[in-house]
This record gives C-alpha cells, structure tokens and sequence, in this order.
C-alpha cells in the first residue's frame, strides 16, 4: 500500500477562518504560501496516514505549523507588534510575556526552555500553542511499541518470573 502524501490545498487554507490572517492574495500569494507548506512539512511529515494524527487531522497540524512559521517570520521581519510581545524594532526576537506593570515600568518574559525549547518556540504564536495543544491531545496516554501494554510495564514478563503475564 502506498502512503497518501498530502499537499498543500490553497484555496481550502486561504478559505479557513482560522487563517484569514493570511487570505490576502497580494501579500501572501500561493507561491509564497507553497513555500511556507514545505517548510512545515519538515516539522510534521506529510504522510497522511502514518502515526496517530491522519488524514483531516495531519492536514489541520500541518497548516497550523506553517501559519506558526508565517506568524514568527512577520514578527522577526518587521517588529509591527504582530506577532506574540509587543513588536519593536526588526529582528525582534518573539517571546512570552508573562507579566507586565504600567507605573515604574517592569515587564516580565518567560524565559526559554519551558519544559524544552520545542514547546516554547511552539508558545511563541497563537498557532504554535494551538499545535502543541493538538499534538499533546493526541499523545495522551502515551505509545507501546511491540509486544502487549501489560509486558511493557513489566521487565520479568515472558522469562517464566510470571508466567500468568504471557
């Protein structure tokens, strides 16, 4: 069986509500948004049917990705405050704000790793935290590879320690 490999849809992206933010055609025209797809896809493959996230739902992950990539690439590029933060000069570098206090001036950022750097640049944009959401929903419980759930937990299962565990 050959593996479905998915490609990017324009008109259903630029038709999705969730990214309106990036429907204007003469800003972001298909070319340049084919681009950003195949800078995602080296984030989240494109195998539709491979692991736990298939078909609709790798699609959804992928255009997440690459509208997360689009959003820091903005932010970075002109520091209009359109991204995570409040903007700046170009170059700014994206971040977290955590707290912020108007008189005498103090403004608190998380600083990176959260738990690791992965899930604090996904934090950086509204899409990314959507993402890591996703992905962490569909991990839960965790993955056995091989063999059965009860022998995984246990490491004497299968030598004759515990026969009833075969």
């Amino acid at each position: 069986m050959n593996p479905a490999i998915l490609t990017f849809d324009y008109s259903s992206y630029i038709s999705n509500p969730q990214f309106q933010l990036y429907a204007d055609t003469t800003n972001y025209p298909q070319s340049l948004l084919q681009n950003y797809w195949n800078v995602a896809i080296n984030y989240i493959s494109d195998v539709g049917n491979f692991g736990d996230i298939q078909g609709d739902k790798r699609e959804y992950a992928i255009q997440l990705m690459m509208s997360h990539i689009i959003y820091l690439t903005n932010l970075t590029n002109t520091g209009n405050g359109f991204g995570t933060g409040s903007g700046g000069a170009p170059g700014t570098v994206p971040y977290q704000m955590q707290g912020a206090t108007i008189d005498k001036v103090a403004v608190t950022v998380t600083p990176p790793p959260n738990p690791n750097q992965f899930q604090w640049w996904l934090g950086t944009s509204p899409f990314g935290q959507q993402l890591l959401a996703m992905l962490q929903i569909q991990s839960v419980g965790g993955h056995y590879i091989g063999g059965s759930n009860i022998r995984a937990g246990f490491l004497g299962a299968g030598n004759g320690a515990w026969p009833w565990l075969v």
